[in-house]
């Protein structure tokens, strides 16, 4: 492994824990030999850049990034097909790009891991490479926001609900925390992020698309969360997100987690399931998030006036449908559960509640590819 010349400034799971967590799990043969495939597989693909995506923006400029909502149609009863209709849960292929913001986080932490684990700078250097031709590169460079977020053909050029395309930016920001503390990232590339960021930041908390978002009551409103507080964090400005999250206590965990466990929001939609785990990840982010701004409410503890935990109620709820929909009762348009995603949860939660024996569980569905099982969640 390679030597840390300090401890990674994380924002979503424990840095001073990082090597000590992969000594131990680094024992398990079959994910790291995943890990070495997946790294070398990103080492020999093209740099993902916004630029080369299919799917363009209305403004024409190639640097706007711009997705397609993917629960819309062509209209059946028109000769052009516009306005395109809904059909929730159901992906239109035509709305896929394969140059995502996904793709890239997962390249960059997937390269990352390899590049400590396996101490071989090809890694980190991919890596970097990666981060610069998104965001830095005069060429290839993304303009700093996402007012073309999942048009709808016919109807709008963009929407607030957009945002959701990139709302694992904090896997990028523990990447480069990561990449720091290898001392493999150079300081021209890390503030040119931060600069990138600074400025989409300002335009999440000003435009009118990113108020948009904003004021979504589902999953939509609890990324939003997670992207504003951990740009924050990464950008240092720990007032506003500590601001951000104590909000996000009151407007988020307690109004979309019912007494019983249930998410309403969620449950609502086509594939009630999936949702449900999907808005319960954010949530249980936005309270690791707390932890790292200095929030005076532990969310992972605080009990509602019926004596409850918000978030182990939720938990609790999805747990019984780990391996079966028996019970279920709401939409889930695949009609199956959803355990990988399930054990991520647990996990999360595991250091907060041992008695639940939730990190027993967990283990009990682990597989391969959950690379996130080398980070002390």
């Amino acid at each position: 492994m390679k030597k840390l010349t300090k401890i990674p400034e994380t924002l979503t799971y424990n840095g001073s824990e990082f090597e000590a967590h992969v000594t131990k799990t680094i024992g398990d043969k079959e994910l790291i030999n995943h890990l070495r495939k997946k790294a070398d597989e990103f080492l020999t693909k093209k740099s993902p850049a916004v630029t080369d995506r299919r799917i363009k923006a209305e403004s024409g400029d190639a640097h706007d990034y711009s997705s397609l909502g993917p629960y819309w149609w062509p209209n059946p009863d028109t000769e052009n097909g516009l306005p395109y209709i809904r059909r929730d849960g159901e992906v239109n292929p035509d709305t896929k790009d394969n140059i995502t913001f996904a793709s890239l986080f997962s390249s960059v932490e997937t390269l990352t891991l390899a590049a400590y684990c396996f101490d071989d700078d090809r890694y980190a250097e991919k890596a970097v490479k990666n981060i610069s031709v998104w965001y830095l590169d005069r060429e290839t460079k993304m303009n700093p926001h996402l007012k073309y977020g999942q048009a709808i053909p016919g109807i709008c050029s963009g929407r607030g609900i957009g945002l959701i395309d990139c709302s694992h930016s904090y896997k990028l920001f523990d990447s480069v925390a990561l990449l720091d503390a290898m001392g493999a990232i150079p300081a021209d590339i890390l503030s040119g992020l931060r600069e990138w960021y600074g400025s989409f930041l300002d335009w999440m908390l000003t435009s009118e698309t990113g108020v948009d978002e904003d004021r979504q009551h589902n999953n939509h409103g609890s990324w939003y969360d997670v992207q504003v507080a951990s740009t924050a964090l990464f950008l240092g400005r720990k007032i506003l997100a500590e601001r951000q999250l104590s909000l996000a206590y009151e407007r988020r965990v307690l109004k979309h987690i019912a007494p019983d466990g249930k998410q309403p929001h969620e449950l609502a939609r086509t594939n009630a399931l999936g949702y449900s785990i999907m808005n319960l990840n954010a949530l249980m982010l936005i309270a690791d998030l707390a932890e790292k701004a200095g929030c005076k409410i532990d969310m992972w503890t605080e009990r509602r006036a019926d004596g409850s935990i918000a978030l182990r109620a939720a938990l609790d709820y999805l747990t019984r449908f780990t391996k079966s929909l028996d019970g279920f009762g709401y939409s889930q348009l695949n009609g199956k559960p959803n355990p990988d995603a399930t054990a991520l949860l647990m996990t999360m939660a595991a250091r907060h509640y041992p008695e639940a024996d939730y990190q027993k569980k967990a283990e009990e569905l682990y597989k391969p590819d959950m690379l996130w099982r080398l980070l002390p969640l």
